[in-house]
């Protein structure tokens, strides 16, 4: 009774031991993930970890790897970590040995195309505006652009013909008011995916002339003298005065300055586009003539109104006395 109660005490022991340490199952070498792996062009493929079970060194007897991945070999543990670059698309095998245990495993990297996404932004425009090139480019699995010899081509597409229209190297050419798309592809290169189509937005809002001139035009200049702008535009303006003049306010119609006022003294000014025609202009007057208290010339302007009163009265003066003495001379 006694033995059957050690045997089974023993026994419950090796079974929590085991439960608590589990003995290794096999000898060998383990590779994360399992033995075959399809990695990407352009995209990290993480950490890729190699190992012996037991601490044993590992011993590489071969190593194929794709341009842009590295074999790390820490002894017990090796890593392979990176990312494919362009054209290393294949199949590319290694093999390590456990020779403490004569044991190996092999490794085999599928290196496939790349994913690819077009990056394009939405264009706001307004009528009037001139024709622009849509410029997208493409961004690998990493988020970075690609570039070289694998730069994706790209077709486009889409448009309307009241609205904006798009040629076959992407050049737009803007009609009228409204709201249309654009589409763009890209097919599959040697290292890279067919993209999937990028659809681009375009918005074109309607335009109002705003004309700016100077009052008198010999009074002074403006800085803009006006165009086409989208309504809601906020245009600055700022005016000049010649030599002689000075900049006295400004008049607006079509629209109102900010408060509801037509005239401001603001300079620079700002005009708000409304939904019609908008006329700014510029008043200068000249300056008077006369020198005002402070002017640098107003000294010598005194002294020769003085001379002139002066003179005045000597010749009143003189002849005064002229006349007494043709009076005394008659009588």
């Amino acid at each position: 009774m006694r033995l059957k109660k050690k045997i089974l005490a023993m026994s419950l022991a090796m079974v929590l031991c085991m439960g608590l340490f589990p003995m290794t199952a096999f000898a060998g070498i383990g590779i994360g993930d399992g033995n075959n792996r399809t990695v990407y062009i352009g995209q990290d493929i993480g950490s890729i970890s190699v190992q012996t079970d037991n601490g044993h060194l590992i011993t590489v007897d071969s190593v194929s790897l794709p341009n842009g991945l590295l074999f790390d070999n820490q002894g017990p543990q090796a890593f392979i970590r990176g990312t494919p670059v362009a054209g290393t698309t294949g199949i590319y095998t290694s093999t390590f040995t456990d020779p403490d245990d004569n044991a190996s495993n092999t490794l085999t990297l599928t290196v496939a195309q790349g994913p690819q996404t077009i990056v394009q932004p939405d264009i706001i425009k307004a009528v009037g505006d001139a024709g622009f090139q849509l410029t997208p480019h493409s961004t690998n699995g990493n988020g970075t652009t690609i570039t070289g010899t694998d730069t994706p081509v790209y077709t486009f597409g889409g448009g309307n013909a009241s609205v904006a229209t798009i040629d076959a190297s992407g050049n737009v050419t803007i009609v009228g008011a409204g709201t249309t798309t654009f589409t763009i592809d890209s097919a599959a290169n040697a290292s890279y995916q067919a993209a999937t189509q990028k659809v681009v937005n375009i918005t074109v809002n309607a335009a109002y002339a705003l004309t700016v001139a100077a009052n008198p035009a010999a009074g002074g200049s403006v800085s803009n003298t006006g165009g086409m702008y989208a309504l809601g535009s906020r245009v600055s303006v700022t005016a000049t005065a010649n030599a002689g003049y000075s900049f006295t306010g400004w008049s607006i119609s079509g629209t109102t300055f900010s408060g509801g006022a037509t005239t401001s003294t603001a300079n620079p000014v700002n005009v708000d586009m409304s939904a019609g025609a908008v006329t700014l202009t510029a008043n200068f007057v000249l300056n008077s003539s006369i020198p005002q208290t402070g002017d640098g010339n107003m000294a010598a302007w005194a002294g020769m109104t003085l001379l002139f009163m002066l003179g005045g009265i000597f010749a009143f003066t003189g002849l005064l006395r002229l006349r007494r003495k043709r009076c005394s001379l008659i009588g």
